[in-house]
């Protein structure tokens, strides 16, 4: 019981250190980069949680170290990438 317990909770690890993000391309980047960014965060454990067609984007839960590469996929569209936060204003 310890072993898979302990298993099941290293597998739970990298999402415990996922953060949510928000990422949006620059206008004119194709679909498939965008896709193939998507594709990059769920590969390396990430999740999409939203997506946003008007903005060119995507909402997500990624490990650190896929939200890092994330501008690797396509050096002609960079995507940007901001923390996903709450906005209040006075």
């Amino acid at each position: 019981m310890k072993l898979s317990l302990a298993t099941a909770l290293f597998g739970l690890l990298p999402m415990a250190m996922a953060k949510s993000i928000i990422v949006y391309y620059p206008k004119g980047t194709p679909s498939s980069v965008i896709d193939d960014g998507k594709n990059h965060i769920t590969d390396a454990g990430g999740s999409i949680t939203y997506d946003y067609p008007s903005l060119r984007g995507f909402a997500a839960n990624a490990p650190d170290n896929a939200v890092s590469s994330l501008g690797d996929q396509s050096p002609n569209h960079k995507p940007f990438v901001e923390d996903d936060q709450v906005v209040t204003v006075n």
